[in-house]
């Protein structure tokens, strides 16, 4: 469901479980659930803050003021074994896969580590700990790299965020070309930026 109306979000006709997004910002996400627990009248106000509000002007990301403002509603995807899917964003640099952040218990006990698309851990993170390994690459890594790549063939730098659910299917989460609203700090610092930078 796409909507830019707040009043035309029929909660009757949901699923119980579902996710609440504004498709011109980033962080903007309310999960559901249990819909018989929610507050509507909270949820339709945060619709009507957020569509009435321009994305990115603090920080200057001004690609955002260009997307019309709506709400999107999705499924609410679980994954057997993390519940809340991994989180997947390639690096992708001209048309090229460089970098895979993985985020892990996002909304828990945050934290991310980087892969090469070897998938060989790398000794660097961005704003958060890094202190999960995963031995094993996912099943669908080839086939999400694919996906990324061609989504940012045409872009000279953008982070493309996947999801593997049960490492079977893969799902869209969003482009953006300013992670971190760019002022993410990497630790250490100083080889990580260069690193990044001397593939720009």
């Amino acid at each position: 469901l796409v909507t830019n109306e707040r009043e035309k979000i029929d909660f009757d006709a949901l699923p119980n479980r579902f996710v609440i997004k504004a498709t011109h910002g980033s962080g903007w996400n309310i999960l559901v659930r249990d819909k018989n627990r929610i507050d509507k009248a909270a949820i339709v106000a945060q619709c009507r803050k957020w569509l009435g509000s321009v994305y990115g002007v603090s920080l200057k990301e001004h690609h955002y003021k260009d997307i019309p403002p709506a709400i999107l509603i999705e499924e609410f995807l679980t994954d057997q074994r993390h519940d809340i899917p991994l989180d997947y964003k390639f690096f992708v640099f001209h048309g090229r896969c460089h970098f895979i952040q993985v985020d892990y218990a996002r909304f828990s006990e945050h934290t991310r580590t980087f892969y090469s698309p070897e998938w060989e851990p790398q000794d660097f993170t961005l704003m958060q700990q890094s202190t999960v390994i995963q031995e094993r690459k996912p099943a669908t890594l080839t086939r999400m790299i694919e996906v990324a790549e061609t989504l940012a063939k045409d872009i000279d730098f953008c982070r493309v965020d996947l999801d593997s659910i049960n490492e079977q299917d893969v799902y869209f989460g969003e482009m953006t070309l300013t992670p971190e609203g760019g002022s993410g700090r990497f630790s250490p610092t100083s080889k990580a930026d260069f690193l990044m930078g001397s593939l720009w």
